[in-house]
């Protein structure tokens, strides 16, 4: 009878539900939050739990048995919601959210149109209903490193004001000397810099791209090819901004998604059983390589001791002997070069970005090669291994491998990619893809500003930056 009651009860709260953007909570008996959600449709949100629950996690189905009351708050929009929805989970701690549970306030970007040239700035504790529509808030942001790092970039690319009062000669100086894409000389023109810069920040860069690139062509057809060429570099910085969006984010989920360090000795003596390795590797090295069409081609070596970056182990390399794009042989360049260093620690385990192809090319380069006499490995083919994008497949070569033809004998590793042992290699994986891109944009820039005559920084912020990366920025 009760059960019968509940579903009538429910039934009854689904169907009061609007088409509105919104929080919804779901309350047991006791009056006790189990779950804060946000929904641009909150009727259609709410009601997919119940319709869909053979889709939903064990514990999700676990919750809603014990839903007893569902609340609503109504918002403006879907990004009131998201920032309400965080505020009310941070506040509750609802047994069943994962996300924004600690004490911690997150990052948001805030863009104040009420302001005559809006302002764009960050915040930690947004006021929701803050001048109705006039104020956007996007986000929200776990590190404040990478949201920081990425404004920093956004604003060489579109020239934002940080600041509501006018920018001073020096400071309109510095603008223009540091600004890639067109200065806005006019209120609209600057109000419509913003708002692609916003969409760039939502997320929405492809349409932003594809506005710009009309605006490129109209100004050509116009025969000004000097605003053409400054929407173009515009274009192309944006591209350089993705890339580099996803690097610092990558660096943040380095940070964040650490195993707990009960948890790596664990994972390391699971990784020595399932790889068969003679030692535990507490020293494990990473590798890849990054290049556009072949050109500023570099390859990186990322050091994890104990399932940790050690940064001040990192290395990077520039190619030397391989000219064109082809990361086969410049990863073997790069590995002969590493083990050339007879004073660097020798690795248990060596990670590679790349299939089962990838790991028998290089076998084959680093151990049947005649020049071997010009370095020495002192490890053996089972302490490689390669790591495939696709299904995170891990792929590995015994020891016997060698005596029948070189890496042909390569094979799958039958490795839970979502078990501990698997999230470290990818994390390692996705770290030494970090730190080669960067890599590559640093001599990239740097081309970019001596070709087009850029200013440099002064030697004071230039020390000062180098000294704080010094121990990850070591060239070998």
């Amino acid at each position: 009878m009760y059960a019968i009651f509940m579903i009538k009860t429910l039934e009854k709260q689904l169907n009061s539900l609007v088409k509105s953007s919104g929080i919804y909570k779901f309350l047991n008996k006791k009056g006790a939050i189990l779950y804060v959600g946000k929904a641009k449709n909150l009727k259609s949100r709410v009601k997919s739990y119940f319709i869909k629950q053979d889709e939903l996690s064990g514990a999700k189905q676990d919750m809603i048995k014990q839903i007893y009351k569902i609340e609503t708050i109504l918002t403006n929009t879907e990004e009131e919601a998201l920032i309400l929805e965080s505020m009310q989970i941070k506040k509750h701690k609802p047994k069943y959210n994962i996300t924004f549970k600690d004490d911690k306030d997150y990052n948001f970007v805030k863009i104040n149109f009420t302001q005559k040239y809006p302002t764009i700035t960050t915040i930690r504790r947004p006021k929701i209903d803050e001048k109705k529509l006039k104020i956007k808030y996007y986000g929200p942001f776990t590190s404040s490193y990478a949201l920081n790092e990425n404004l920093r970039f956004l604003r060489r690319i579109f020239p934002f004001r940080k600041k509501i009062s006018t920018p001073t000669k020096f400071e309109n100086d510095l603008l223009q000397k540091r600004s890639i894409g067109p200065i806005p000389k006019t209120q609209k023109e600057y109000l419509d810099m913003v708002k692609k810069c916003s969409k760039v920040i939502d997320g929405k860069t492809t349409p932003v791209k594809i506005e710009l690139k009309r605006n490129m062509q109209k100004l050509s057809k116009e025969k000004k090819y000097e605003q053409a060429a400054k929407v173009r570099d515009q274009i192309k910085w944006l591209d350089i901004f993705t890339t580099r969006q996803k690097i610092v984010s990558t660096k943040e989920y380095l940070e964040l998604s650490m195993p707990l360090y009960n948890k790596i000795d664990n994972t390391l003596k699971d990784l020595k059983s399932i790889l068969k390795l003679k030692n535990i590797p507490h020293r494990i090295e990473g590798y890849d390589i990054s290049n556009i069409q072949g050109q500023f081609s570099v390859g990186s070596m990322v050091v994890f001791t104990n399932g940790k970056p050690d940064k001040n182990e990192y290395r990077k390399f520039k190619i030397k002997t391989i000219k064109g794009s082809d990361d086969f042989k410049s990863l073997a360049e790069v590995l002969k070069r590493r083990f050339n260093h007879t004073e660097w620690t020798i690795p248990d385990l060596v990670l590679l970005d790349g299939g089962k192809g990838q790991l028998s090319v290089i076998i084959k380069e680093l151990f049947n090669n005649k020049s071997r006499t010009t370095y020495d490995l002192r490890i053996t083919t089972p302490q490689f291994i390669s790591i495939a994008k696709k299904y995170e497949q891990i792929f590995h070569l015994p020891s016997i491998a060698l005596a029948k033809g070189g890496g042909n004998n390569t094979h799958a590793v039958k490795l839970d990619s979502k078990s501990d042992s698997s999230y470290l290699l990818q994390r390692i994986r996705d770290e030494a893809h970090r730190f080669a891109q960067k890599y590559y944009h640093t001599l990239h820039s740097k081309s970019y500003a001596k070709q087009n005559s850029l200013p440099r920084s002064t030697n004071k912020s230039r020390k000062k930056r180098t000294k704080k990366a010094q121990s990850a920025q070591n060239e070998s």
